[in-house]
């Protein structure tokens, strides 16, 4: 990908952000740490194209869709706008780790679940005009 930039005249004169998400957090707190990275890097972030792949993607979704952060175009790839399999998985993990913090007690376990943002869920849909959350269950 690096190389594709640095060859090509209109894109090597700018500059190139990788942004890796912690795959350890909430959509919620990736997506505003994302919002924090390019408020402190990019001068002009209404400029600035995304090229998101997966649950980047998601992220991204919320940097742009809940927080309003700017950018000219994104280009999504692979992104499970319509959910995962996986949901179910991550939230028995959370149930693990909330029942595992509770040697602690309630109220420690509780901070603990919403500093990870455990238990969240949301389900998106899009359509050619717009990308909207769906209704909760």
């Amino acid at each position: 990908m690096i190389d594709y930039f640095g060859e090509r005249k209109g894109l090597a004169d700018r500059p190139l952000l990788v942004f890796r998400h912690p795959n350890n957090a909430s959509l919620a707190r990736c997506g505003q740490f994302l919002f924090n990275q390019v408020r402190e890097l990019l001068p002009a972030a209404e400029r600035a194209t995304f090229i998101c792949h997966s649950a980047g993607g998601l992220v991204f979704r919320y940097y742009a869709e809940r927080l309003g952060g700017g950018f000219e175009r994104a280009v999504l790839l692979g992104v499970p706008n319509g959910g995962s399999n996986l949901t179910e998985l991550k939230f028995l993990i959370d149930v693990v780790q909330f029942v595992g913090g509770l040697r602690w007690g309630i109220d420690a376990a509780i901070t603990q679940a919403g500093r990870r943002g455990a238990g969240g869920r949301s389900a998106w849909t899009c359509n050619r005009t717009a990308v909207s959350p769906l209704p909760g269950p």
